[in-house]
Order: C-alpha cells, then structure tokens, then sequence
C-alpha cells in the first residue's frame, strides 16, 4: 500500500504545482479575468485618473485606448457594409484590446505610407497569449544584413507569445518517470498517461495569428518574410483585404511552437515563441496607399472570447490527478484479487 501511497503524493504534487503556476488573475476553476494583477495608472481627456488591469501584452493600456474609433459604412457597388469599432477596440470584437492579453494594438512609427496609424496583432488560437508586440526595422533586427534590393512598407514586427497551459502539460510529462515504477500495473497506467499528454502537447504547438492594419493596402506586391540566421526567409502566410469592423489589409499565418516560425532558440515544444516577421517587397514596387473602393473579399468579423488565457492549465492538473487516483485504486483492487 506504501508504493501506492508514495505514487499519490507525487501525481498530487504535480497537480499542485500545476495549478499554482496559473496566475492570480485566474480563479481556482480556470476563469480569468483576462488581464494580469498588475495595474496600470490611466488618465482620461477630462483629466480624470483611474487604474486598469494590464493584460500582460507589453502594450501599455492608455496606448492601447487610444486606438482610432472608425465609423460604419453603408454598402457600394464595390465594398460590403461595414459596423466601424469603437476606440480601443482596433479588432472590433467588442472588448477594448487593453483588456485582451490576445490582443494587442499600438500605432506603427514604421509604416512608410502613413506614420503613426495603428496595426493589432490577434492571436487566433485559445491558450496562446501575447507577451510582446512591437513594430521594429531590419536596422534594429540586425544591423550587419539589412537587406538593399527591398524594402520593408510596414516594417517588421517583433511578436512574443506563451502558452501557460502547454508548459503545464509539458512540466507534468517531464516529472512523470514512468521507467521508475516498480508496479507493472502502474507502469503500464503511466506510459498511457505520458501518450496521452504527449498528444494533448502536440495538439496545442499550432497557433494561429493575424495582424489587422488600419487600412486597405496594396499588398499586390508583398512577401511575407521571416528573418532567419542572418537572412530574410520566405513565410506562408495569407495576405487579404477583408471586413474587421472595417474593410482593411490584413495577414494571417500559423506558428508552430518549436518548429517553422519560431525563433526562440528551442527546438522543441516549451509553450514560448518568437518570431520577427513582415512583408516585403522590391524597391522599385513599395507599395502606396490606396482607397477603399478596391475591389476585395468581404468576410465575416473576428470574434475573440474574453478569458485569463490560462484557465484550462488548472482543470488540465485536476483531470491527472483524478485520474491517477482511478488508475491505482483499479491497481490495489487488482493485486487484493491476485
């Protein structure tokens, strides 16, 4: 009864640990708040002061509040009807980006066309959340290889994310040891518990993001690119005028946490990912601002829900553990048999 004892407090440990490492903004049940404990002082044009909850993206919230409202529009012959965003809310779903850790928007220094005009990065995929998003230029990137026969319209951008429920997973599989037990019947559980987590890892690598412009672009020309050891690689991304809350440029491309796309320096899944990219084009090509009237594919808005970002790491940590505690009392119910 000792061995099954002493299997329990270590699988209680790891759920333990698993459930402490969600954040305080995210309760016990894994429903989060969706920003982080940390406030942030934010003045209003009347002058008047208040806090708000950070949401952990690395864009301060009063920038994140300042993103331009834009008004709706009735149909033409060219372009859908499109219901316009609210300040704050450049991804127009509804929730102001600064409450959003997988939002995020801030005005672009780099955009060649139009200085200044505000670009959102929304990750698509749930868990995945933004640690930091920032415009930055092949000069900053690396100063020895910018490249000379192109350039950059909208500059390049630095993107961050993480994923607090796949670390989780991960940190359970690493401490599970299976070759370590003794117990054929719980070896065996526990190498069908590892498989199990080892789907569930690979399952969540894949993230979908996009970044919204504030504007139609023409982007007849651009190639998305993504700076790798020293050069500037080709990315498979789409590239599309669409309605957003207004009909604007936006590109779409998907991340694999250890694998293409991501630049952290880790070759295999660790719930972070890092990736410098942009689209590029020739010198002789750089794209100008057009209007509206261009003729595009409408599609339907982007809705994101509102969460923590990390509540399912706690239900994730429960659900092992209830079904360790299964697995040996099947075990000792065995061996009383034998």
């Amino acid at each position: 009864m000792g061995k099954y004892l002493r299997l329990l407090i270590v699988m209680f440990m790891l759920a333990a640990g698993a459930v402490l490492a969600v954040p305080a903004s995210t309760n016990a049940l894994g429903f989060g708040s969706g920003c982080n404990s940390q406030l942030q002082k934010v003045e209003t044009e009347e002058g008047v002061t208040s806090s708000q909850c950070d949401d952990g993206d690395g864009v301060p919230v009063v920038v994140e509040n300042a993103a331009p409202a834009q008004e709706s529009t009735p149909p033409t012959e060219d372009t859908p009807a499109t219901p316009g965003t609210a300040q704050g809310d450049h991804n127009a779903d509804g929730v102001q980006d600064s409450q959003q850790s997988q939002v995020a928007s801030l005005p672009n220094p780099n955009d060649q066309a139009a200085p200044g005009s505000y670009v959102t990065l929304e990750v698509l995929t749930p868990d995945w959340n933004i640690k930091e998003f920032a415009p930055t230029t092949p000069e900053q990137v690396d100063p020895e290889n910018v490249p000379q026969d192109s350039n950059f319209p909208v500059g390049l951008f630095d993107i961050k994310l993480e994923n607090k429920t796949l670390e989780g997973l991960i940190v359970i599989k690493n401490n599970l040891n299976c070759n370590n037990i003794r117990s054929s019947i719980l070896k065996k559980a526990c190498l069908k518990l590892d498989a199990q987590l080892a789907a569930q890892i690979e399952a969540r690598r894949d993230v979908e993001v996009r970044l919204l412009f504030d504007r139609v672009i023409d982007h007849s020309d651009w190639q998305v690119q993504q700076y790798v050891d020293g050069e500037y690689a080709n990315y498979d991304a789409v590239v599309k005028d669409e309605v957003v809350g207004f009909l604007r440029t936006t590109i779409t491309w998907t991340l694999r946490d250890g694998g293409e796309g991501d630049l952290d320096g880790v070759i295999e899944a660790n719930g972070k990912i890092s990736d410098p990219i942009g689209p590029r084009v020739a010198v002789a090509s750089v794209a100008p601002v057009t209007q509206a009237s261009v003729s595009t594919t409408a599609a339907t808005q982007s809705r994101l829900a509102v969460t923590g970002g990390n509540g399912s790491l706690a239900v994730i940590a429960l659900i092992v553990l209830v079904a360790t505690i299964s697995v040996v009392g099947i075990a000792i119910r065995s061996e009383r048999r034998a």
